[in-house]
């Protein structure tokens, strides 16, 4: 792709509108479809400093909520907890046991004190479930929501079973019906269900009650699986008679039942796509595989699969690409043959067999003996989207995303190493790359690279870099790579091969440091705990979700000054509320009293001077300040993101030093 477009190559963004500026380079990885499944994988791959493009195509308005609700184990929650995602209790209410009747009298009942666990599984309402992963989505500065596919490295198909991609990749989607009918629909029930699930099975008709509304709650979502003649009566009758065959069928079980949405219905099949993946492209959740509701496993296969995805291009090698990784491992375990060269065929397979769900399957209800094993922590540290602070033991969590801007920088090194300045003619090291740029190589490319490209912005800083012949431009915080002549540029990241480091890195964390006794601290307020000799600076929206979490965590933190910087910039209710809480008498009891325990500040006076706030807003601005919270240290370092106390108290040792 070219770095630059429009009327006579102009300089343009390759990626114009970007959320995050260091987002400006083609994507790592394209997720098509934005529903659970696509949202969790994105979240776990940002978590690998991976580039997502998430497509997420705006449907209709819906005519009426939605009645789903989807049964999880114990796996699942344990993943989406770590991303921060899991609904509250309302929503995601814990089954503490399962009554199961079946034909002529026979009766199954189990509880979770049976199994000495705290739960068989939780069922979880759909839309406040997509809520909090649309919200990890939004504060996560290396996912870029799109309307339409990009190009990438690898492509993700999440669409579910519905999915057109799948014969874009020339993918047979082998379906098999069922003769029978879904009915879904959300009941209030005279008695509370007590966290029980039950179910009912009946001349091949089967009917379920799924407890909602917390451990207390007396409303329940039915699945009702009938015969297709059946299904048609069913919808189409009134509701009392409707109410009434559900009274009849559970025996009055929970009383009476009212319904309190319309009835909704879909086909049940059975579905496997005939091949998962190819080179750059790969299925997952439903548009890969479909299983009978009954099992309750739909959801928890898609999770599966994303996390044992996330997993198998974590583990690549640094120099593998993640379309060629991420294709071997899936295709060798599903066809039974050999991976790729240099893939441990078991780890590979036993990836498959997890993503497939042979595992999983047998972890309805999140049965501990059979819960398959979760990927390690290393996919990402217990913040919802802070950056990682350990690395992979052989460093093989180097990202390999710059493997593609990196090989083109090295072959194009080797072309100009022969026609390289005479300066040049000893390769840099590390040590000497900073070393001043020979006057003639800087005059030159000022010179040609606005001339070539019409409105090419101000060059900022030229530097050396350890690879003969080629300078860094540095452009405000963005960084090209060029030949001395400017006749070539790289918009990508640069390696280390032989230390796996990514020096585009490193040189991005220096430039976005921020000199702390620069900050504009008396445009924020100071919260000083202990005896405060240590310092914090912190950004934040009080709209900002993440926000509170991280202010919960800053609770544990003494010996501290934090400066507080205001900076609302999720909507004009942020500025709103953020101009309550500067203008109230005490702005840190206020800041306190709303993020921690939800009260509302005061409305401010209108005399009151708020000017602070747009200078904050200005000065996010300058220095790439996208997210919240953003939190700035003493030596300048910076976070974009939650990170634990843990974390916390480490960096401010670290920056104390």
């Amino acid at each position: 792709m070219r770095p630059w477009g429009g009327p006579a190559g102009a300089w343009a963004p390759i990626v114009p509108g970007s959320y995050n500026p260091l987002m400006a380079a083609p994507y790592d990885v394209c997720i098509r479809g934005a529903g659970i499944v696509g949202r969790t994988l994105a979240l776990l791959l940002a978590r690998d400093r991976l580039r997502v493009g998430l497509v997420d195509v705006p449907q209709p308005a819906a005519r009426q909520p939605d009645v789903r609700a989807y049964a999880l184990n114990a796996a699942s929650r344990e993943l989406l907890l770590r991303l921060r995602a899991w609904p509250d209790e309302q929503h995601a209410t814990a089954v503490t046991g399962m009554d199961v009747r079946g034909d002529e009298g026979g009766r199954v009942q189990f509880s979770a004190g049976d199994e000495n666990v705290p739960a068989l599984a939780w069922i979880v309402d759909v839309e406040p479930l997509l809520a909090r992963l649309a919200e990890a989505v939004r504060f996560q500065p290396h996912i870029e929501v799109v309307t339409a596919p990009q190009p990438a490295a690898l492509t993700v198909v999440c669409e579910g079973r519905a999915s057109s991609t799948r014969e874009e990749f020339g993918v047979h989607f082998a379906v098999t019906s069922y003769p029978q009918r879904a009915i879904a629909a959300r009941l209030d029930c005279e008695k509370p269900h007590g966290g029980v699930a039950r179910q009912w099975f009946e001349d091949g008709n089967v009917l379920g009650l799924l407890p909602l509304g917390g451990p207390a709650g007396n409303s329940v979502a039915l699945v009702w699986s009938v015969r297709e003649p059946r299904a048609d009566e069913l919808l189409q009758m009134p509701a009392a008679e409707f109410q009434g065959r559900l009274q009849a069928a559970t025996g009055g079980a929970l009383g009476f039942m009212a319904l309190t949405t319309e009835r909704m219905a879909w086909p049940l099949q059975r579905a496997m796509a005939d091949r998962w993946c190819g080179r750059g492209w790969t299925l997952a959740g439903d548009a890969a595989h479909n299983v009978h509701p009954l099992a309750g496993q739909g959801l928890n296969l898609g999770l599966a699969d994303a996390e044992t995805l996330a997993q198998v291009l974590h583990e690549r090698e640094y120099w593998r690409s993640l379309g060629d990784e991420a294709a071997a491992p899936l295709r060798a375990g599903a066809q039974g043959g050999r991976a790729g060269a240099g893939l441990d065929d078991r780890r590979a397979a036993a990836a498959v067999r997890a993503a497939r769900g042979a595992l999983v399957l047998v972890a309805q209800l999140g049965h501990a003996r059979f819960r398959p094993q979760r990927p390690r922590e290393a996919l990402g540290g217990a913040a919802g989207h802070g950056r990682r602070t350990e690395l992979d033991e052989n460093g093989k969590d180097m990202n390999a995303k710059a493997i593609r801007t990196g090989l083109a920088a090295a072959l194009l090194g080797l072309g100009l190493a022969a026609g390289a300045a005479d300066g040049d003619s000893k390769a840099p090291t590390a040590a000497n790359a900073a070393a001043q740029v020979p006057a003639s190589v800087d005059a030159a490319l000022r010179k040609n690279l606005p001339a070539r490209m019409p409105n090419f912005p101000p060059i900022d800083q030229i530097s050396r870099t350890p690879m003969q012949g080629i300078y860094e431009v540095r452009i405000g915080t963005e960084l090209f790579y060029t030949d001395g002549e400017g006749n070539y540029i790289i918009n990508g990241e640069m390696m280390d091969t032989r230390a796996r480091r990514n020096l585009t890195e490193e040189r991005m964390e220096k430039i976005l440091a921020l000199d702390f006794s620069q900050l504009p601290v008396k445009d924020a307020f100071v919260v000083v705990r202990g005896n405060g000799k240590r310092k914090l600076a912190v950004f934040e929206d009080p709209n900002c979700g993440y926000c509170k979490r991280f202010e919960r965590d800053l609770q544990k933190i003494d010996n501290v000054t934090v400066y507080m910087f205001l900076y609302p910039i999720l909507g004009p209710d942020s500025t709103e509320k953020s101009r309550a809480i500067w203008c109230s008498k005490d702005k840190g009891a206020a800041w306190s009293g709303y993020m921690l325990r939800n009260e509302p500040p005061a409305k401010a006076d209108a005399s009151c001077d708020v000017s602070a706030l747009a200078r904050n807003i200005e000065f996010g601005r300058k220095h790439k300040i996208t997210g919240t919270p953003t939190l700035v240290f003493a030596d300048g370092s910076r976070v974009p993101g939650a990170i634990g106390a843990a974390d916390v108290e480490k960096l401010l040792a670290a920056g104390g030093k």
